[in-house]
């Protein structure tokens, strides 16, 4: 909620409020301040201590915070008594009474999925059970697999705290299986402990990331290393639901990370990234995309475990691909020391299916799209310099699955550049909306 000085036409925040508060209203005293608040629970009429005739916390511009605010609901008498210890400076209160919102107690398991993972001459059967607080200020969820080629367990451990200004995240991530050409167990684990600190209180979407990384990967020999990093980010970037692409908005990311040796027989090095993307409206639906993907692999010393790799990813229902992608390559076809890729994109929207089909397994249709794709790039390999390009046409459906996953699935014709190892692909993805 914002306040307006008729006498010096400024404009001042009165509140920030996790949740929400809407439609205020003004008494006719000019003592109160009415309004709508959204809590864990859902929406409720609310009414400040505040009396706005007293001007003075205006002129300072302090806020009106969550810890000033409390959320509304039935609670036990329990609950009452706890929240009886909490004063507030200014409260929101209704005749159910108040308290403040935690959402840590939201946090026991929500969902329970089979997790399934297939990749190249093994599978990965497991489950995943995750919550998530009605406010989205909290989020974990744990991914467990077992791989059926190396019997390794794998998977994926995920938390978020975004419940103050500066937000974090925890990640371990996991991942073996068996390489036909070699014989050999590929297993590697990385860990990343993560803040996001908004660079402007105000400019939400521009924010700096520090962050711890180790990682560790065994395959022809032990690698181990560990090290801090840096991530400057913007993102504006704005998908409609039922929407497989932004539409609008941009991303940049510039980040850099310095590895140090685990061990005297490891390397140090330093990976740096640009990551950038600007999508502009032609005209209705019909939307144009372009990206930059820009890495470099910098170590006095070459190590097979490291480097970038680059190259496609596989069609549905494997779910092995790589990091810095390029169509019509296999995936991690090509090794650098350096690598830019640039992708242009055409999209446009065939139909708004709004289509409900089946009954035992309901499949809700929403936007059919299409594009078209080029890609060119510049590889400094560790055998020199190439230039690979590729091209092709997409096909974009989003779904939702039983009411409750929303998915985006997508078929991809690709052609690569024969000369340096390109092929023609047909890639089906079936992936979480997010």
């Amino acid at each position: 909620i914002y306040f307006y000085d008729l006498e010096s036409s400024q404009v001042k925040q009165l509140t920030n409020v996790i949740g929400g508060l809407f439609y205020p209203v003004i008494s006719p005293d000019l003592a109160k301040l009415y309004c709508v608040s959204y809590h864990s629970r859902g929406y409720d009429i609310a009414e400040t201590t505040f009396e706005f005739k007293n001007s003075d916390l205006v002129e300072k511009n302090q806020l009106l915070t969550s810890q000033k605010f409390s959320y509304m609901h039935l609670q036990s008498k329990e609950a009452e008594e706890s929240s009886a210890t909490h004063k507030p400076e200014i409260e929101l209160k209704t005749k159910s009474g108040a308290y403040p919102y935690s959402g840590i107690l939201h946090l026991k398991p929500q969902y329970v999925t089979p997790s399934v993972s297939f990749l190249p001459d093994t599978y990965q059967v497991g489950a995943t059970i995750g919550a998530v607080d009605p406010l989205f200020l909290h989020h974990y969820e744990l991914s467990l697999r077992e791989d059926a080629g190396t019997k390794n367990p794998v998977g994926r451990i995920y938390y978020f705290n975004g419940a103050s200004g500066i937000s974090w995240d925890f990640e371990v991530n996991k991942q073996s299986y068996p390489d036909v050409l070699s014989g050999l167990a590929y297993q590697k684990l990385n860990a990343q402990l993560g803040l996001m600190i908004p660079i402007k209180s105000y400019f939400q979407n521009l924010f700096i990331r520090p962050h711890l990384d180790y990682s560790k990967i065994d395959f022809d020999h032990e690698t181990k290393n560990y090290g801090p990093g840096v991530s400057i980010v913007d993102d504006t970037e704005f998908t409609q639901w039922g929407f497989s692409f932004p539409e609008n908005g941009s991303y940049r990311e510039l980040s850099a990370t310095r590895y140090f040796a685990g061990s005297s027989t490891d390397s140090e090095f330093t990976n740096v990234f640009l990551k950038y993307r600007k999508h502009a409206q032609i005209s209705g639906r019909t939307i144009y995309h372009v990206s930059l993907d820009a890495g470099a692999y910098m170590s006095p010393t070459l190590d097979g475990n490291n480097g970038l790799l680059i190259g496609s990813k596989l069609s549905f229902p494997y779910t092995w691909g790589t990091e810095m992608n390029l169509f019509g390559y296999l995936p991690n076809q090509f090794l650098a020391k350096d690598a830019q890729i640039i992708s242009q994109r055409l999209t446009f929207s065939f139909s708004q299916l709004e289509k409900f089909w089946g009954s035992w397994v309901p499949l809700y249709l929403q936007r059919l799209s299409g594009g078209v794709v080029a890609q060119m790039s510049r590889l400094n390999t560790f055998t020199g310099l190439q230039y690979p390009w590729s091209g092709g046409f997409e096909l974009y459906q989003d779904f939702t699955l039983g009411q409750l996953f929303f998915m985006k699935g997508s078929l991809g014709i690709y052609q690569g550049d024969v000369g340096l190892g390109g092929q023609t692909q047909v890639i089906l993805s079936i992936d979480h909306a997010m």
